[in-house]
Formats: structure tokens, sequence, C-alpha cells
């Protein structure tokens, strides 16, 4: 999973969530919260059945467009190439978008699992309890994000 790309920018982000500030922390928060915002959004049983209907829409093209072809021999200026065989698109593009969603999958969590505990370790770990009230405000916020991310199971629409 190494070769998948971060969402932001890994050394500004580091800096961001180690950084003491209210601002700096608050900036990784938010954009966590927008990712678990993703993650309910892609996890809506709406959103599965879109995806899944778009899914088999364009494996159901691909396979027709694999038997059309066996059936029209190409020609090109009188000059017949070899017939067409079955390639197996409907079976290659399933394997493709199922890729897409285990990377997709991955980045969310690498990226969440990361900088969630950065925020845990630096901000509202037991070593380093907040003692001021926006301190304590901004663990709470960030339990619930945890909470509600980790509450969310992912599954493919398909």
């Amino acid at each position: 999973m190494d070769n998948i790309e971060w969402i932001w920018d890994e050394t500004a982000m580091d800096k961001k969530a180690i950084k003491s500030g209210k601002e700096n922390r608050d900036t990784v928060l938010g954009r966590l919260r927008r990712l678990v915002g993703a993650k309910k959004y892609l996890v809506d049983s709406d959103i599965k059945s879109i995806f899944k209907n778009q899914v088999n829409r364009i494996g159901d093209i691909l396979d027709e467009l694999d038997k059309q072809l066996e059936n029209r021999p190409r020609r090109v200026d009188g000059t017949e190439f070899k017939k067409w065989e079955r390639q197996g698109l409907k079976a290659a593009w399933e394997l493709h978008i199922d890729e897409k969603w285990r990377n997709a999958v991955a980045k969310f969590e690498r990226v969440l699992d990361r900088w969630s505990g950065l925020l845990e370790d630096t901000h509202c770990s037991k070593q380093r309890p907040p003692t001021a009230a926006d301190d304590k405000k901004f663990c709470d916020q960030h339990k619930k994000m945890e909470r509600e991310y980790q509450r969310l199971t992912w599954s493919k629409p398909w």
C-alpha cells in the first residue's frame, strides 16, 4: 500500500498535527472530519446502489462489446485481419474496479490512522492530558470523529 499517494501533503500535515497551537490542530481535525463525512456518503445505501448500478452497467456494456466484436471481422482497405477473440472485458473491468475500491479504502484508512493517531498522541494522550477548556473540547471532538469513523464499515457496493 506504500504506492498509494497521500490525500494531502505529508510533511505539511505532520507539522500541523504536531505543532502546538489551536489553528494547526483544528486544520488537521477539520480535514479528517471531511474524510469521515465522505465515508458516510460512500457507505450510504442509496449511494452504494448507484455505484452498483453503474459498475454493473459498464460491465454489461463491455461484455456486449466483447460479444459483438467476435461477429465482426476487422477489414481495412480490403484486408481482413484475424478474428476477434473474447477478451473477458467484463471480468477485467471487475478486477480493475475492485482494485480502485481497495486503493480508495486504503487511502482513507492510511490518512485517518496516521493523523488521527498523531493528534491523539500529541494533544490528547494520557501522558499529555488536556488542561484548558478548549483543549478538552478539541479532544472531545477528536474522540467523536474517531468513534464515528470506526462505526462506519466499508463494504464494496457491487
